[in-house]
């Protein structure tokens, strides 16, 4: 950064007071400048950075700077499900490929497989880096906002594609989530359909898309097949709240944990991973609060499934882990009531503003959805639904439609990989 510029930008942050009156139009040319300022000192500070980041890793030798073929890129361990029968179909064809794992702790890092490469990126800055200077042929992620926000596209990747990461529809996503990728794979029509419904709102081109079924789904369906959990005879409830405004721990966890604790159940209460990380405060406060329940539980592992498969119920909010549950169980679920700000997200572009699933568990058809006055009487309703076996018959012709290709997804997303391998050699 050179003296002068310095200087100019220490002038302008001087507060000097104003004795004019200052017209409308001149107060917006003003504004702009501000901004255009605004926006050259984030690019003069984002480039120091990167090149101190540049010099650093250049320095330790931790990334290789070479070209890429198919890559696979987690940002968090938990994700390692979604990605694994794809990888698996891929090393028995004998196709070799790089996971770029986010987390130290991703199950990818140990995976055995001769044909598949593994590094360990990091995260935030650490991985922007690695990312935004990729070259690679195809990167296959499932973080959305590619081209939004700091995950910026390679100009040396050919081909980006999103897989979706679970059974609800892409509307759920923050604005643009899937708008910049070249080609998606997705769990089933319904989640094609809402793309196709944004690309036309938008006027964007149609990406490629490959219908696969749910990888991780798959996954879990091979792990639960057999498999009976030892119970001793108690109801067992399995809390899983999202992470955020909508997560009915901080909209009124303490109200109903407080009515759960009191009532003999056993509890097991697996907050969202990301609430560890951008909720830490709140998760350690009712930690604390009830360490002297005996009956509760905390579930912290990447893989929810083992409380899955103990619990009789499973109480949520508008998270994706119902739908999990419902399709791999057929078990009720009660869902606490919650509003959506359309504008949050990629549903405000389409003409019914909402999401595919969140229609159906408002309809009531496959969950009981939970008002707020409702939680001091909540042991008599998790009774009542836990002895009505009325839901099971919706809940499997729900699944048969939003659950496609069962035990499939691991060859159909081989089969796309290639196809989009072939269009990229063929150009």
């Amino acid at each position: 950064m050179s003296k002068l510029l310095l200087v100019m930008i220490l002038f302008l942050l001087i507060p000097m007071p104003a004795y004019a009156y200052l017209d409308p139009g001149s107060g917006s040319m003003i504004v702009g400048a501000i901004i255009a300022l605004a926006a050259t000192l984030f690019y003069i500070l984002k480039n120091f950075v990167y090149e101190r980041m540049n010099y650093v890793f250049k320095g330790k030798k931790k990334f290789p700077d070479r070209k890429f073929g198919i890559v696979f890129y987690s940002e968090m361990a938990h994700y390692w499900n979604v990605f694994f029968p794809i990888i698996r179909e891929l090393h028995n064809r004998n196709i070799k490929c790089t996971y770029l794992a986010g987390e130290e702790n991703d199950p990818g890092l140990e995976c055995g497989y001769e044909n598949l490469e593994k590094i360990h990126v990091g995260k935030g800055f650490e991985a922007y880096y690695f990312l935004n200077r990729l070259e690679a042929d195809l990167v296959i992620m499932t973080t959305p906002g590619l081209n939004v926000l700091q995950l910026k596209k390679s100009r040396k990747v050919k081909h980006y594609c999103h897989i979706v990461h679970g059974l609800e529809d892409t509307s759920t996503y923050a604005p643009y989530g899937v708008d910049y990728f070249d080609s998606l794979m997705v769990n089933g029509e319904h989640q094609l359909s809402v793309i196709r419904e944004l690309e036309r709102n938008r006027n964007l081109p149609e990406k490629k898309i490959g219908i696969i079924g749910s990888t991780y789904l798959d996954v879990m369906a091979e792990r639960v097949s057999g498999n009976k959990p030892h119970k001793d005879g108690k109801t067992t409830l399995l809390l899983a709240p999202s992470w955020g405004e909508k997560g009915f721990l901080k909209r009124f966890g303490s109200m109903l944990l407080d009515a759960l604790t009191l009532q003999d159940y056993i509890i097991i209460l697996r907050p969202h991973p990301q609430s560890y990380k951008s909720e830490t405060d709140m998760i350690m406060k009712f930690q604390e609060k009830y360490s002297d329940k005996k009956n509760l539980v905390w579930d912290d592992r990447p893989d929810g499934l083992d409380s899955m498969l103990m619990a009789d119920i499973m109480i949520s909010d508008y998270s994706g882990i119902i739908f999990d549950y419902l399709f791999l169980f057929a078990k009720p679920v009660i869902v606490t009531d919650f509003e959506v700000d359309p504008r949050k997200y990629d549903m405000n572009s389409l003409d019914s503003k909402s999401s595919t699933l969140m229609k159906l568990i408002r309809e009531g058809k496959v969950g009981y959805v939970l008002k707020e006055k409702e939680i001091s009487d909540i042991s008599t309703i998790i009774d009542k639904i836990y002895n009505d076996g009325s839901r099971v018959k919706s809940i499997e012709d729900f699944r048969d439609k939003i659950y496609c290709h069962p035990g499939e997804s691991g060859k159909r997303g081989a089969d796309f990989i290639q196809s989009i391998m072939k269009d990229i050699n063929d150009n």
